[in-house]
């Protein structure tokens, strides 16, 4: 898995490197309204035996940008993720649904092609509050602080203030609850559509 992210990371990074071509189809400041969905994988264990991992799952989001340029903007972003946990040598966790609710910012470098295409990197930080769906109340609810990371693709929908695109987002924090004691990586690939108003 970590092998593919490096490639589509490589891969985008040569797309918005390569192109000399910039295209501003809307200059100046901006909002970005987005929402998004996709598949969240936790891409490492709770422990060094990997017994207790993460189903895929899936996660649900938006976001507010604000465009200082076309080539730099700033992003705050809520995401929700859930997925199963399945843990062979603690019963007490054994397939629980785990619930991420991630708020973080980043800052994005924005690369706009004359055909309509915005290759983007992005990185920042912020929180999450990790909660299991169970009763039991030794699986209580915490939070941790959260670094992140990732690219992006936005295509300009022609004569509309719409776009499209997909992104794939890593975020890493410290596990340390529950008899566990693991840093984390969590991806989740998502594509969706955003609203733009000038500014």
């Amino acid at each position: 898995m970590l092998h593919r992210i490096s490639y589509v990371m490589c891969g985008l990074l040569g797309l918005l490197l390569a192109t000399p071509a910039l295209a501003a189809e809307h200059g100046g400041r901006a909002l970005l309204l987005s929402a998004n969905g996709g598949a969240f994988n936790a891409l490492d264990n709770l422990n060094r035996d990997g017994s207790a991992d993460f189903k895929s799952g899936f996660g649900l989001g938006g976001g507010l940008t604000y465009l200082m340029t076309e080539h730099f903007g700033v992003r705050g972003n809520f995401t929700f993720a859930r997925s199963q946990l399945q843990d062979a040598a603690a019963p007490i966790l054994d397939r629980t649904e785990v619930n991420r609710y991630f708020y973080d910012a980043d800052v994005q470098y924005r690369h706009p092609l004359r055909s309509g295409w915005t290759p983007y990197l992005f990185a920042g930080g912020g929180g999450v509050r990790i909660k299991p769906t169970s009763n039991n109340p030794s699986e209580s609810a915490f939070s941790k602080g959260v670094g992140k990371a990732g690219l992006g693709l936005s295509y300009n929908v022609p004569n509309s203030r719409f776009a499209i695109g997909g992104e794939g987002t890593g975020r890493f924090y410290k596990w340390d609850r529950d008899g566990f004691d693991k840093n984390q990586l969590d991806a989740l690939w998502s594509g969706g559509v955003s609203y733009r108003f000038n500014i």
